[in-house]
């Protein structure tokens, strides 16, 4: 009986090891092997749900986008393909990592096998969908598409803005000119044939500007004083900007002057454009920019607001940006009392001439 069982046991074991190398697993057939090692780092994109059925490294299956946000892009990115069984040359099981996107939902990863069903699954699906390659090439060519396009209504509308700024630069209306070629200025098709008309629309209104002033050059300090040729002694009231420059930088002042019957003692400009009041610091009469004098039938009063004093620059920009048809009222606060005056449009031309002069100043020489 003993001797049986020892029989029986010795021709189990033999049987097992005859039978045994034969039920080894299978290793991955090479072209599923290059199909998913090849779709590891790729991405495949959809605008239309495809319903990939599918199956996990747990073979639980599982569907793939099933639904696309209306108006968006969804994808497939595929990454860190590996061997999860046998050995590199001898891969029994692999798994590939896949990032699933519906174009506004949260991501979602998960790791499918290396089947030959997700393959054949894949291999179907894919082909419904476009690869990154060429969604970046379609996208590339949408947008030299775009970009010739916009370039050639670009082109149009610049042509356009040349012909009426050069038709203005004709009647002598040289700001005109320029804010008609600054409206394409920045257009991609500006270039140095375009600036060098500017260039010239520039110079011209400068030119324009100084025929209109005074200049006084002081020799001795080097200097140069440009005033506003409306600013002169006629007027009982006058508030006007002047330039100064050297040979390396350039500066303005505010000048208000008085010729009255009776001292006001002013000290400060107020003007009021829409809802907002701009006003000039408050000048005591024993500061230095504050002159005065009696002459013959009355008093003379100037006070000078420096560009550096606070609220001056604010004053001039609005004062020159004004582009009301009445005259803009002007009060001068004095010790006790105030007194009003108006810029009529002339005036303030003279104001919008000097600070588009004074931006120009430094690249302008001053003949003696």
């Amino acid at each position: 009986m003993h001797d049986r069982r020892v029989l029986t046991a010795i021709i189990l074991i033999l049987s097992l090891l005859l039978v045994l190398p034969g039920c080894s697993p299978e290793p991955i057939p090479q072209d599923q092997l290059d199909f998913f090692r090849a779709l590891s780092d790729a991405q495949y994109w959809t605008t239309t749900a495809v319903n990939i059925v599918i199956s996990d490294a747990n073979n639980k299956e599982m569907i793939l986008l099933d639904k696309v946000q209306p108006g968006k892009e969804a994808y497939l990115s595929f990454q860190d393909f590996s061997v999860t069984k046998g050995t590199t040359e001898r891969p029994v099981t692999a798994h590939v990592a896949v990032t699933m996107s519906d174009g506004s939902s949260p991501l979602v990863t998960t790791t499918i096998g290396a089947t030959s069903a997700n393959m054949a699954t894949l291999q179907g699906a894919l082909t419904k969908m476009e690869s990154n390659e060429h969604r970046t090439q379609r996208l590339e060519a949408a947008r030299l598409k775009e970009e010739a396009a916009r370039r050639k209504e670009q082109t149009a509308l610049l042509q356009q803005a040349v012909k009426d700024a050069k038709a203005l630069q004709q009647k002598g209306r040289f700001r005109d000119a320029m804010a008609r070629l600054e409206s394409v200025r920045t257009s991609q098709v500006w270039s140095s044939q375009q600036e060098t008309l500017y260039g010239q629309l520039i110079k011209s209104e400068v030119t324009r500007i100084v025929r209109l002033c005074r200049v006084e050059n002081d020799e001795f300090r080097n200097l140069t004083f440009v005033y506003s040729s409306r600013d002169d002694g006629s007027k009982a009231f006058r508030f006007y900007p002047y330039l100064g420059k050297d040979s390396s930088s350039s500066w303005w002042f505010l000048s208000l002057t008085l010729y009255r019957e009776d001292w006001l003692f002013a000290k400060q400009v107020m003007v009021k454009i829409g809802d907002t009041t701009y006003s000039t610091v408050v000048k005591e009469s024993f500061s230095d920019d504050v002159k005065t004098d009696v002459l013959y039938g009355g008093v003379y009063e100037c006070v000078t607001f420096r560009q550096s004093d606070a609220g001056s620059e604010a004053l001039f920009q609005a004062i020159a940006n004004y582009s009301g048809t009445a005259p803009l009222k002007v009060r001068v606060n004095g010790g006790q009392y105030y007194a009003e005056y108006s810029l009529n449009s002339s005036d303030v031309q003279a104001w919008r001439d000097l600070l588009f002069l004074y931006g120009h100043l430094n690249e302008y020489t001053f003949s003696n």
